[in-house]
């Protein structure tokens, strides 16, 4: 095509990131995508398909219902050489494919929010650090006397406390709130058995110096309600979602290692309730459980914070909040001998930053 970009390096390209949305031979720069959005929208979603598609964007067609559109200096979807010959790798490629999926996708976002003023959307990560507490008992198969009785605990395994975090991105039409969520939980000990130990069926003896990795991770999918009142200076969302505990348990010591995973799905009923002092301090609590099903997760989460809002009024609003809470994690299936562990960090402080538009 005429006039494409210079040769890029393996990561971005030294023109990133000005690469530019071409059709018919015109170039839009990316930075324009927000501005004049009504008349983008359409390529900009377009073009957001077609990333998805590696076959389609290695050929440099794509052709919905409008003339072809095309990425400059992304011409191809598939791993890059640079100048030396080096190859990137497949996380380098994954990284960048992501990072151009997610600009285009915030230019999207915030195209619809100009068009549609009850359209909102909002991003907020968390960092939660707190006191943990709790045992793993991990059986073979259900067979009694394959685990210790709710051992290992992590206070045998020196563990005693916890750091973990939270993503979320939430999307608000009217009063109508949909959302999606990750929290990443990693406890690693290492310590000196003092008493013997059963764990999947392998007996770790007395003073066996043992490491042990847990990782705690949830994913969740949800809908609620906005509720206004005492002239908006108070908000309730109740809310219902869908989550997924993904655990894994590895434990190694004296020549032996055992390990196990697995992934479990529950219901979960949730109120979160924000109070307004002023248009730049705000305070929120947010409280959720699960439904008590048989052989579902049991997540119960609080955390209260307090919110400065460092841009009222802006189109992009940053928002920075600190406050603290606990939180239990307990799965306990239905076997001879359950898998069964709980995971309690309370208390935790909690410190974040959520961007809304």
């Amino acid at each position: 095509m005429p006039g494409a970009a210079a040769t890029c390096s393996p990561w971005f390209g030294k023109d990133w990131p000005n690469f530019a949305l071409a059709c018919h031979s015109k170039s839009v720069p990316l930075e324009s995508l927000a501005r004049g959005a009504r008349r983008k929208n359409r390529a900009v979603l377009t073009l957001l398909l077609e990333l998805w598609s590696a076959k389609r964007l290695s050929e440099g067609i794509a052709r919905k219902n409008g003339p072809c559109i095309m990425v400059e200096p992304l011409r191809t979807w598939q791993p890059r050489t640079d100048r030396v010959g080096r190859t990137e790798t497949s996380l380098e490629t994954m990284l960048r494919q992501l990072a151009i999926l997610s600009v285009l996708l915030t230019a999207l976002l915030l195209s619809a929010a100009e068009e549609d003023s009850a359209l909102s959307f909002r991003l907020a990560g968390s960092f939660y650090y707190g006191a943990a507490d709790g045992f793993l008992q991990t059986p073979a198969g259900g067979q009694p006397g394959s685990s210790s009785a709710r051992r290992p605990t992590l206070e045998e395994l020196n563990i005693n406390d916890a750091v973990f975090y939270d993503a979320l991105a939430l999307v608000h039409w009217r009063r109508l709130g949909l959302y999606a969520g990750l929290q990443a939980i990693s406890l690693d000990g290492r310590a000196v058995l003092s008493d013997s130990l059963v764990s999947r069926n392998v007996t770790f003896p007395s003073g066996t110096p043992v490491h042990a990795e847990t990782d705690l991770n949830w994913a969740r999918m949800g809908t609620g309600w906005k509720f206004e009142m005492a002239d908006r200076r108070v908000e309730l969302f109740p809310k219902i979602e869908f989550a997924v505990l993904d655990f894994s348990y590895a434990l190694a010591g004296g020549g032996q290692a055992v390990e196990r995973s697995y992934a479990k799905g529950c219901l979960r009923l949730g109120l979160e309730a924000t109070y307004r002092f002023n248009r730049l301090v705000s305070v929120n609590l947010d409280g959720g459980a699960s439904a008590p099903i048989s052989n579902t997760p049991q997540i119960a989460t609080l955390v209260g914070t307090v919110q400065f809002d460092l841009q009222p009024g802006g189109r992009v609003r940053p928002t920075l909040f600190v406050g603290g809470g606990a939180q239990r994690i307990e799965y306990e299936d239905n076997q001879a001998l359950p898998n069964h562990f709980r995971v309690d960090v309370a208390p935790f402080v909690a410190a974040g930053l959520a961007i809304s538009f």
